[in-house]
């Protein structure tokens, strides 16, 4: 059993995704029973309105949170943002695309 986890998610013009991967991320949370979780989306200077999904998925779940940066850094460097803020025992990268 996993008693914590933090799940950090790249973002870079995914408002398309954003909701579909709260969706089925709480899905499996829940499915797992993980006592305490957060979610970390790094937003890397999206063009698009992602950080305003990202803001109103905080506003109904603060396990949500959300990292933006003033542009776009990179793939790595957004992983890199999200590891350094993580505070669960047990950390997950995924990709902001589904894949």
């Amino acid at each position: 059993m996993i008693d914590s986890i933090s799940i950090v998610i790249p973002s870079y013009n995914e408002s398309q995704n954003i909701n579909e991967i709260y969706r089925r991320t709480i899905e499996v949370i829940k499915k797992l029973n993980v006592k305490k979780y957060e979610l970390i989306f790094v937003e890397n200077g999206s063009k698009d309105n992602s950080l305003e999904l990202l803001k109103k998925i905080n506003s109904e779940n603060k396990s949500v949170k959300i990292i933006s940066l003033s542009r776009n850094f990179g793939y790595q460097s957004a992983i890199a943002v999200g590891l350094k803020y993580s505070k669960n025992d047990y950390i997950c990268v995924m990709d902001g695309d589904l894949q």
